[in-house]
Order: structure tokens, then sequence, then C-alpha cells
């Protein structure tokens, strides 16, 4: 019985420590001055600078029934582009 009940008191101690170092961290965060907005520098990218573009492939198949027969071809959503250079019968 008093196993448990020092247990008990060992988890509630560390819980209320926790929570107040947490809290502690939480008000010295909220306590930071706020940026004002002229001293942020903003940058338009131009035709000519890098943008960003996605780097993976979305890579989905599209279906047809030709001549009764159901085809498919995988299309990339990224590039626009197919994938396959014809379409494969299913």
């Amino acid at each position: 019985m008093k196993k448990t009940v020092r247990k008990t008191l060992a988890i509630a101690a560390a819980t209320l420590t926790m929570a107040t170092i947490s809290a502690t961290s939480l008000l010295s965060v909220a306590a930071e001055e706020p940026i004002s907005p002229a001293a942020v520098q903003t940058t338009a990218a131009s035709g000519s600078e890098e943008s960003i573009s996605p780097r993976r492939d979305d890579i989905i198949v599209k279906y047809r029934m030709y001549n009764g027969k159901l085809q498919y071809r995988r299309w990339n959503q990224t590039t626009g582009t197919w994938v396959d250079p014809d379409w494969i019968d299913a």
C-alpha cells in the first residue's frame, strides 16, 4: 500500500514540475515584443529569379474505352505531361 501511495505522489510531483516548466516557457514567449511590419523585408519573385516549385511528381492514371478495350495512361499533374508514350491495354 505504501509503495502505491509513494508512486502516486512521485507521479503527481513530476506532473506538477513539468506543468510549471512548460507554463513558464509559454509566458516568456508571450512576453516577446511583436515585430513591426516595417522591419520585415519582403521580396517579390520575378520571372528571372528562382521560384518555389514542387519537388514530387503527382502521377494520376487516366482511363478510356478505345475500340471496346479499356486502356490506361499515366499523367503527370506536376509537369502537365504524359508519363507513358502510348495508351496501354488494361
